[in-house]
């Protein structure tokens, strides 16, 4: 198995808790917000739905809502702040 495959392996495992996974999706949008680096982003959520089996059940997780409505006001006051 390549590094990759054990990667992901490790992170999938890690993933135990909508905690972790909550984590793991903030991660991935500081890392955006720092350098624009979507792929980061895209990652996170790639891993975070993995470790939930499937979309509609990570969508309907209240943890999962909060992180993307969180991120969504960061994002958006962040926004206005530059454009003051």
């Amino acid at each position: 198995m390549n590094n990759t495959g054990k990667f992901s392996e490790y992170v999938l495992k890690d993933l135990k808790t909508d905690e972790d996974i909550k984590e793991w999706i903030n991660i991935g949008f500081e890392e955006f917000l720092l350098d624009n680096d979507l792929n980061a982003l895209v990652k996170a959520l790639e891993y975070a739905v993995r470790a939930k089996d499937s979309i509609l059940g990570m969508s309907k997780r209240r943890a999962f809502q909060e992180v993307i409505f969180t991120q969504y006001l960061m994002a958006n006051n962040s926004r206005s702040f530059l454009l003051r």
